[in-house]
Order: C-alpha cells, then sequence, then structure tokens
C-alpha cells in the first residue's frame, strides 16, 4: 500500500535511474547559471515555486562511480580537492605554486615528489603578471633542460573579474572544464577578491573554489595570506580552512632564513602533519624553489650579523654592506632588517648616522655573539 504523497520504491530507482541518464520524464534537460543541470516546471517530483537544488542524487550503487582520491603530487596535493596555500609575504608562495603548477603541466616530478599523470593546468593571477616570464624560464632552465612548458599545456589568466562576484566563477568554471584543465592555482585571493571581506565571504569563496574542482575533477588551489598574530593559520573567517580539503603553510625555517618548510595542514582524505624542507634559490635571473633537509638550516641571522660587526669593528658597516657580506638575498631584505631591529633593540648593537648614512657598530663585549 502506498500512502498519499509518497513516491513508490519502483518509481525512486526509476527516476534515480532517469536522473543519472540525463532526462526526467522525457523532459528536455536544462541547465542553471551555474551549468547545473536543473528541471522543467513539468516534473511531477518538483515542488512548485522556485526550484529546490538538491545536488547529485545518488543510490548506493552510485557511490561507486564517484571520482576516487588521487595525486596530484604525491604526499603534497591530491584530485579532486578544494585546497589552500598559506604562506607570509616574500616567503615564496607564488614560486612554489609555479614551481608546483609548472610539474604538473609537464608530468614531471615535483622535488622527488611523483607527479603520477600530466594535466593541464591553469594560473589565475591577480597581481605580477610581468613577473611571471622570468619566473617560468627559471624553472625551465633549473628543471626542464631549458624547453619551454607548452603552450597547450600552461595558461595564464591576468586579473579576471572579482571572485567575489559569482558571474567570474560561472565563466571560470566554464573556461576550465570546456578546457579540459586538471589544475587551477589562484594568486592570491586578496589580489583577486579585492572586494570581499575575507571573514564573511570565505565559506561562499570555498564552496565554489570545491564546486569548481568537482566540475573539473582536479585540484583547485587558492593562494592566502596568514593571519596577522598566527603565520599557521589563513587570514580571515574560519570557514576558509574549515571549508578546505586540503591546507598547506609555509613558514620560515629561520628568520632571515631563504629556507622555509611546508607542513600538511590538513587532508581530509589522508593523513596530515608531512613536512617538507624547502629553499629558494637565485637561479637564472630568477628564483627557483629547491628541496633541502632540515640539518641544512644555516646558522641564525642574528649571529651572522653580530659575526660580521666584529669584523667591520670601529669602522662600522651599512646596511647593504651587512648584506652583501651574509648573503642576504632580496626576497629575505625585510627579515634582515626586522632582526637588525631587534639587536639594536636590545642593546647589543649601535645605530650611528654619519655623513648622512646609517652604520651599525657592535657593543663591546658582544663580540662572542651573545
Amino acid at each position: 500500500m502506498t500512502v498519499a504523497g509518497e513516491v513508490p520504491g519502483a518509481a525512486i530507482s526509476q527516476r534515480l535511474s532517469a536522473e543519472r541518464n540525463g532526462a526526467v520524464h522525457g523532459a528536455v534537460v536544462h541547465r542553471d547559471e551555474h551549468g547545473d543541470q536543473r528541471n522543467e516546471p513539468d516534473d511531477p517530483y518538483r515542488e512548485s515555486g522556485p526550484s529546490v537544488r538538491l545536488g547529485q542524487i545518488l543510490c548506493r550503487s552510485a557511490l561507486a562511480t564517484l571520482p576516487v582520491i588521487e595525486d596530484l603530487v604525491a604526499g603534497v596535493l591530491s584530485v579532486p580537492s578544494a585546497a589552500l596555500m598559506i604562506g607570509t609575504s616574500g616567503i615564496g608562495k607564488s614560486f612554489t605554486g609555479i614551481s608546483i603548477g609548472c610539474c604538473v603541466a609537464t608530468g614531471k616530478n615535483w622535488l622527488n615528489h611523483r607527479v603520477p599523470r600530466r594535466r593541464r593546468t591553469l594560473m589565475i593571477v591577480g597581481e605580477g603578471a610581468s613577473g611571471l616570464d622570468p619566473r617560468i624560464h627559471a624553472w625551465e632552465m633549473a628543471w626542464n633542460n631549458g624547453v619551454p612548458v607548452p603552450d597547450e599545456w600552461l595558461t595564464v589568466l591576468v586579473k579576471p573579474n572579482s571572485l567575489n562576484n559569482a558571474d567570474t566563477w560561472t565563466a571560470l568554471r566554464e573556461y576550465a572544464v570546456n578546457g579540459g584543465y586538471g589544475f587551477v592555482i589562484f594568486d592570491t585571493l586578496s589580489s583577486l577578491a579585492p572586494d570581499a571581506d575575507e571573514t564573511k565571504d570565505a565559506a561562499r569563496i570555498m564552496r565554489r573554489l570545491s564546486d569548481l574542482s568537482t566540475a573539473i575533477n582536479g585540484a583547485a588551489l587558492l593562494i592566502h595570506h596568514p593571519g596577522w598574530s598566527d603565520p599557521g593559520r589563513a587570514r580571515g573567517g574560519s570557514q576558509l580552512e574549515a571549508n578546505a580539503d586540503e591546507i598547506l603553510v609555509l613558514k620560515e625555517a629561520a628568520e632571515g632564513s631563504d629556507m622555509f618548510t611546508m607542513t600538511r595542514k590538513k587532508v581530509k582524505d589522508g593523513p596530515s602533519g608531512g613536512v617538507h624542507w624547502l629553499r629558494r634559490t637565485h637561479s637564472h635571473g630568477s628564483i627557483i624553489i629547491e628541496g633541502c633537509r632540515s640539518d641544512d638550516v644555516t646558522i641564525p641571522l642574528r649571529e651572522r650579523i653580530l659575526a660580521v660587526l666584529t669584523n667591520y669593528g670601529d669602522v662600522g658597516a651599512t646596511g647593504p654592506e651587512l648584506i652583501a657580506e651574509i648573503g642576504v638575498d632580496d626576497n629575505a631584505k625585510s627579515g634582515f632588517y626586522r632582526a637588525l631591529g631587534k639587536l639594536r633593540d636590545a642593546g647589543l648593537v649601535t645605530e650611528k648616522t654619519i655623513r648622512n648614512t646609517k652604520r651599525y657598530f657592535i657593543v663591546p663585549g658582544q663580540e662572542s655573539g651573545a
């Protein structure tokens, strides 16, 4: 006996089968503004009034047809996944994203991490487009024998409309699906969605990132900055991390060092906590990312500053002279001056202006690097 208003079991099976085959009771399949299927008003199983979006409707056996989790880069990123990469300014977020993207686009292993399948890659940038050519060229020279990444495998979109706009995501999803892209990199959230409230809009942005990764059955990586007080946490709403499938956190290994760590903070369908040691290295007019070991961490920057100032004695040294002596690269200069300022504030170094030039001197008694 069937209760009024109840759909018989056979009818449910027929309906599920029809939906999986793209037809509902013979109706023409229509798509909404996001490219998702919607049913026409004459569907007897649809509620009257505004369309009720139920997402995918799957019976038990259909679960086995869903895409399985596999590696994009073994031990680093999976597919399908909506992922975050978090790191402070200057640490190497963009260089790391470029490095991973170029490896996926060419099918080359990333620093001994296997890339099991070559995938067409789309980089979406909100700033710094002029610097992409030398950065990618440096990767090609260092890791691809100087051979350019083929145009058909790597595409760059520069300054699209804000990611806070639903129409932008609709256009991006359509472009990525039609283009057969399997990896999409967004660099960075703040430059691509300058009008977004990173707290209030966090959940919506992550949902759209997830929808994109599902649509392409690939990985969508959003590069973002950390919070002001915690370099290991994404800036903005907690939903950014809560709604991400995977999170990579980049942290400086030591103040002023060219080394940093990349930690898999979250992996929804696998073990988290893996730590990779990386280094920014000058190469072919730009910077590349190399692998390294934890015991390669150099002497702390403050100790190197004190050692160099000891050699300069009463003459003292300017900031640029110290930078040249120590070998601080351009991306680490801000860290160098922070370390120098802390030494001055601690009374270990003094600062004097001589002939309109600041010179730094070690305070007597600190020669041992106290």
